[in-house]
């Protein structure tokens, strides 16, 4: 008996039809090598270059976006019927697959708080390493500790997982997901940075801001093209994030509102830093999608600046940035005839209040530094903040001491020649 597939395309299955069938099908590219297939008696999926390896490359003239891009992609997607507890997953570095891309390493932590923000939802995968094997994220209980209802059955049917390549998206909400999914891979140290950001006292008013489904209030919600795909909202923080990972370059454009007016990102006096090129870059092992010549040397230029640079960097070209939205929004509003509050974009509070949160920021770095070299560089960084005052002050203090000299030598010059015979 002739063997029967079963195919998966545009969010159906389709079969079963024969292998010969199947093999037609492959050569005319109605079936991708990329996409997914198995026996109408098993219940695992797995992708058609995966069963049919080179013999199948060899009879289509496929395309780069058929084909699959790493074997370490193309490896096979199974569900847990149970869920896993992973007894030493702390300090490993994990991948996570959203969306049709793989993004990664980072640490558990990192892991489970893209996932209480519902960026990696219970059907999407995760391995450990870079070789990993690929799990559903719902069947692991550091993840998902109250996730039982997303486990099947033992014994019963799984239905199909979503393919990671060579399925379109479904709707623009998955594509929202993608693009937060992308702005996930920022060092940790800038996290625990943007943490201390919003615990400390005179940020405490965001907490009772209305915000909208996005968690983003209206005012505050950021947009731009990447790629010629719209990508937003976001919140300022995010954006420079974008910035910093080399996502988001000066010829793109960017606006705040959903109604605001689209403006080059290199008009946003500070968002991007000035840097001298170095030597490149170790290549990254997974890199989710392959960039032009020129993007690809702003980026390397970005990942040589050192990492303590690199925060401060972007925390001060964040309140820059938000200062100087707040002042277009004031002269707007002063056009228009009407009056507005002053309101700093990416915070409640006044210019002044958010930098004294930066500088406190950049004065308690040395915690977070990983080695005394960067603790020193921190320490300088931060003693930077008021050398100009000191140079000042300084030079005042010279001026006087001069004045009173000068007048003290006048004096004794004068007293000498009264009292001479």
């Amino acid at each position: 008996m002739a063997s029967e597939w079963i195919c998966y395309l545009d969010n159906q299955e389709f079969g079963p039809i024969s292998e010969q069938d199947l093999m037609e099908l492959i050569r005319e590219g109605t079936v991708p090598v990329n996409s997914y297939i198995r026996r109408p008696t098993d219940t695992e999926w797995t992708t058609v270059d995966k069963v049919f390896g080179a013999d199948v490359l060899k009879r289509q003239d496929f395309s780069p976006q058929g084909a699959v891009t790493s074997t370490a992609e193309s490896r096979v997607f199974t569900d847990s019927p149970t869920l896993v507890n992973l007894p030493s997953s702390a300090g490993k570095e994990w991948y996570w697959h959203v969306a049709g891309e793989t993004f990664g390493p980072g640490g558990i932590e990192m892991l489970t708080d893209l996932c209480q923000q519902g960026l990696i939802s219970p059907d999407d995968f995760v391995r450990i390493g870079h070789a990993g094997e690929w799990m559903k994220a719902g069947t692991l209980e550091e993840l998902f500790p109250a996730s039982a209802s997303f486990v099947d059955a033992p014994g019963l049917k799984s239905p199909p997982p979503a393919p990671p390549a060579g399925v379109p998206a479904a709707s623009s909400e998955k594509l929202e997901d993608h693009s937060a999914a992308m702005l996930a891979d920022e060092t940790k140290l800038l996290q625990q940075l943007l943490e201390l950001l919003q615990q400390n006292p005179n940020l405490s008013q965001l907490a009772s801001v209305s915000t909208t489904k996005s968690g983003i209030p209206a005012d505050q919600q950021w947009y731009c093209l990447v790629s010629g795909h719209e990508v937003g909202p976001m919140s300022i923080e995010t954006l420079v994030q974008m910035v910093l990972q080399g996502r988001v370059f000066p010829g793109d454009v960017i606006r705040l509102g959903t109604s605001g007016e689209w403006f080059p990102a290199s008009s946003v006096e500070g968002l991007f830093p000035k840097v001298t090129p170095g030597a490149p870059p170790i290549a990254s092992a997974e890199a989710p999608a392959p960039l032009e010549e020129s993007a690809s040397d702003k980026l390397n230029n970005i990942r040589n600046i050192p990492e303590s640079d690199r925060v401060i960097q972007g925390i001060e070209r964040l309140y820059k940035a938000s200062e100087d939205a707040a002042k277009e929004l004031e002269e707007k509003a002063q056009k228009e005839g009407t009056k507005a509050e002053k309101k700093v974009v990416g915070s409640s509070t006044s210019p002044s209040a958010s930098r004294q949160a930066a500088d406190s920021i950049i004065k308690n770095y040395s915690q977070f530094a990983i080695t005394s070299a960067e603790r020193k560089k921190a320490e300088e960084l931060a003693n930077r903040m008021t050398l100009s005052e000191k140079i000042a002050q300084n030079k005042v203090n010279l001026i006087i001491g001069l004045v009173v000299g000068v007048a003290a030598i006048a004096l004794v010059i004068y007293v000498n020649a009264v009292l001479s015979p």
